[in-house]
């Protein structure tokens, strides 16, 4: 019987990258690592973390120098194997931004904008809501008075008409987040 020990991730909630050799892989092998993105400072300092562990390998008496990401956790949007250290930065923005709001959201906003616009989350991020006519019910509380707009017709107002109206223009709903069209 063949004693085989595979290195395997510990489950976490954490956004993480599972990075393997390429030296070794194209000879057959799979070695590789979890990082934490949450244990570096950013981009940058994870790529030199990464550059470190695969320089510090050899496969058949050679160096290791390539190496390339073949999974990934817990992430707001799906990562190239060869990411560029500006993908790297974008997922520290959202690294950051995760320790203020659920990563769910990041998601949901990268899913109905992109991760290239990361830095309008704050400006754009509503809440989280069941429905956008919850959200329309919210709004139109927290930005007008009905009963002395309408007076004893305020309780006539459409409000399903009028959210139709807000998502066409002002916003957008995704998984239960919503956001303004900034």
């Amino acid at each position: 019987m063949n004693n085989l020990s595979l290195k395997t991730k510990e489950f976490n909630s954490n956004p993480s990258i599972y990075v393997a050799s390429l030296s070794h892989y194209n000879n057959g092998e799979l070695v590789g690592r979890w990082f934490d993105l949450e244990d570096y400072q950013d981009g940058e300092h994870l790529l030199k973390s990464i550059s470190s562990y695969i320089y510090g390998l050899t496969c058949y008496s050679e160096q290791c120098e390539e190496w390339a990401i073949h999974d990934f956790d817990n992430l707001p949007f799906r990562i190239d194997e060869y990411a560029s250290t500006e993908t790297f930065n974008k997922l520290y923005q959202a690294v950051e931004l995760s320790k203020t709001y659920d990563m769910e959201a990041i998601t949901a906003f990268v899913a109905c904008f992109s991760q290239d616009e990361l830095e309008v989350f704050e400006d754009c991020y509503q809440g989280n809501y069941e429905s956008e006519l919850d959200f329309t019910h919210e709004y139109i509380e927290n930005n007008y008075d009905l009963d002395k707009m309408m007076g004893s017709l305020s309780c006539y107002f459409d409000y399903d008409s009028y959210s139709n109206d807000l998502f066409i223009n002002s916003f957008t709903y995704h998984n239960g987040y919503i956001f303004s069209r900034y």
